[in-house]
């Protein structure tokens, strides 16, 4: 209850007219895709599938859909239908029981017309609010609808993990990846080439970032069935998928009430389950094509190569020389013809880190320069190419900063004035924005201390007093603790994670990459100067001295 009326707030509706917004939308989603003009190469892995290759035939178990109900959450908006999870979490074992035979039904028929529709809502994003490409959609399908898709997805991404179909550098949706793990590796890779310099090395890491126009929206289906069969993908599972997206449809529901309903013909669907799964298989072929490309000289870990780094459509490349990323970038343009994928050139940014600013070199794709910039925004945080990470603490400390900003208005609103709830609310709204991947970065106390103020500053204001107050006498007030305790709680678990990965995942090769030479293949001991050593030093001061001689390095 303290939640809904915490978050309650009167909203501005879309001053765009229902039609208006049903004609954006329609124009979106319904457009008619451009038949494939070509069967494409496989994407990953070809024909991983057996015909014996039993989850793609099975039908659903028991355990399966009560493993996928209680996944579903409560308080969410019901689908055109009316039906909310709520009711089926609260259905017990009768409810349970029939939808298991619906299921196992559909699974072996089709998947019924009246569960393929979906309400979109218009959110808006920035700019003009007149324009709706300031808007994005969306989508809540019926709820019997998502349970399924669940389902299936649940058992399409075991399959994918179990085959080793998924791209190496796919950390987005995928069990025990987060993005947090693409930070890590960015950063190790940085170090690495600034460390190789030292070897005679150029010590630049060239990188692009590339950003897809309307990615999700824009998946041609015939293409996606397509990669999906060149996979392995076949039998019900395949055929379900298929039959989803057959009678896929949508309405628009604003203040005025609902739209006519009209086909989507184009994209994955929005907001549902299985859908973040699907253009993963997609667009994880790049990966293998980028491989398969002469010259792109990419970085390595532990002497595996690593030409991008992707959490769903979020890509960067990466090469140690001019030449090869130019090279990667001639070889995205003829996956994206491919694959009908769109490159939005505003918003794709070439960043190369630890170059002086005399390095002028120009990338171009598809004829048109790409700009190059000295920062960017990654999962979240801002990488800078000379600068340490440091500078992007800087943004999460000014976000933090409004946060608490926005936290002290609602209180004053509602007439919050506890102490102790008002601490609670910074832990719950502020803290996860200003400890945003510290496993990271807060490696380095400096760089800790910038996000400490934020603490300190919050604390003082609260209790009312000067800012030369001792800080231990105002922690000691409220019973707190410094930010730096709970950071390095972060990074040690981190660690530990990490650590305790299969040797074939990027950020275990990251971890010890350090203790690797490739060439000829064999350990050596760590550098310094990067986050591994940064680890070793706080533990080993505080008589905790991590050991790493039982790390295998083989099998890489």
């Amino acid at each position: 209850h303290f939640w809904k009326v915490y978050k309650t707030r009167k909203r501005d509706s879309c001053p765009v007219s229902l039609p208006e917004q049903k004609e954006a939308f329609q124009t979106l989603y319904g457009a008619q895709p451009a038949e494939p003009p070509q069967r494409p190469a496989a994407s990953g892995v070809s024909a991983t599938s057996s015909p014996n290759d039993e989850c793609m035939f099975a039908s659903i178990t028991a355990e399966e859909l009560h493993v996928c109900i209680k996944k579903l959450k409560r308080g969410k908006s019901p689908g055109i239908d009316g039906v909310s999870a709520d009711m089926i979490i609260d259905g017990g074992d009768l409810l349970h029981d029939c939808l298991l035979q619906l299921f196992n039904r559909m699974l072996a028929t089709s998947f019924p017309e009246c569960l393929s529709v979906g309400m979109i809502t218009a959110v808006f994003k920035s700019g003009e609010k007149s324009d709706m490409s300031n808007y994005r959609g969306i989508t809540v399908g019926p709820v019997f609808a998502k349970l399924f898709a669940m389902i299936i997805e649940r058992r399409l991404a075991s399959w994918a993990e179990e085959h080793g179909v998924k791209a190496r550098g796919q950390a987005g949706f995928r069990k025990n990846y987060r993005t947090t793990d693409n930070i890590f590796i960015l950063r190790s890779l940085i170090e690495k080439q600034k460390q190789a310099r030292q070897k005679g090395g150029s010590g630049k890491l060239y990188c692009c970032f590339v950003d897809f126009k309307k990615a999700f929206d824009t998946v041609p289906r015939a293409l996606l069935w397509q990669v999906l069969e060149d996979l392995g993908v076949q039998g019900r599972v395949l055929d379900i998928i298929k039959s989803m997206y057959a009678h896929d449809s949508a309405a628009v529901r604003t203040s005025e009430g609902l739209s006519e309903i009209f086909r989507c013909l184009m994209g994955v669907k929005q907001g549902c389950p299985l859908s973040p799964t699907l253009f993963g298989l997609y667009v994880d072929g790049l990966e293998k094509h980028l491989l398969e490309t002469a010259g792109i000289e990419a970085p390595e870990l532990c002497g595996i190569l690593v030409p991008l780094l992707l959490y769903a459509d979020d890509l960067i490349l990466m090469s140690t020389s001019p030449e090869g990323l130019q090279q990667q970038l001639d070889a995205l343009a003829s996956f994206c013809e491919q694959r009908q994928l769109t490159v939005n050139l505003s918003k794709t940014k070439v960043v190369i880190f630890e170059a002086r600013k005399s390095d002028c070199k120009e990338f171009v794709f598809n004829g048109t320069t790409v700009e190059r910039h000295d920062e960017y925004r990654y999962l979240g945080f801002v990488f800078h190419a000379t600068k340490n990470m440091a500078y992007g603490v800087e943004y999460l400390v000014a976000a933090a900063k409004k946060a608490v900003h926005a936290m002290r208005r609602r209180c004053i609103s509602l007439h919050l004035s506890d102490p102790a709830t008002i601490c609670k609310l910074f832990d719950i709204l502020v803290l996860p924005i200003l400890s945003y991947s510290c496993e990271v970065w807060a490696v380095n106390p400096k760089v800790g201390a910038k996000a400490e103020l934020v603490h300190r500053q919050f604390l003082k204001q609260l209790l009312g007093v000067r800012k030369s107050t001792t800080n231990q006498i105002v922690l000691a007030e409220f019973g707190r603790f410094p930010l730096q305790i709970h950071f390095w709680q972060q990074i040690l678990r981190y660690h530990n994670r990490v650590r305790a990965l299969p040797n074939n995942r990027l950020d275990k090769l990251a971890l010890i990459d350090g203790f690797w030479d490739s060439n000829p293949p064999h350990r050596v001991e760590a550098l310094s100067g990067n986050w591994r050593s940064d680890v070793r030093r706080f533990t080993d001061t505080h008589g905790q001295q991590i050991v790493y001689g039982d790390l295998d390095f083989h099998h890489c």
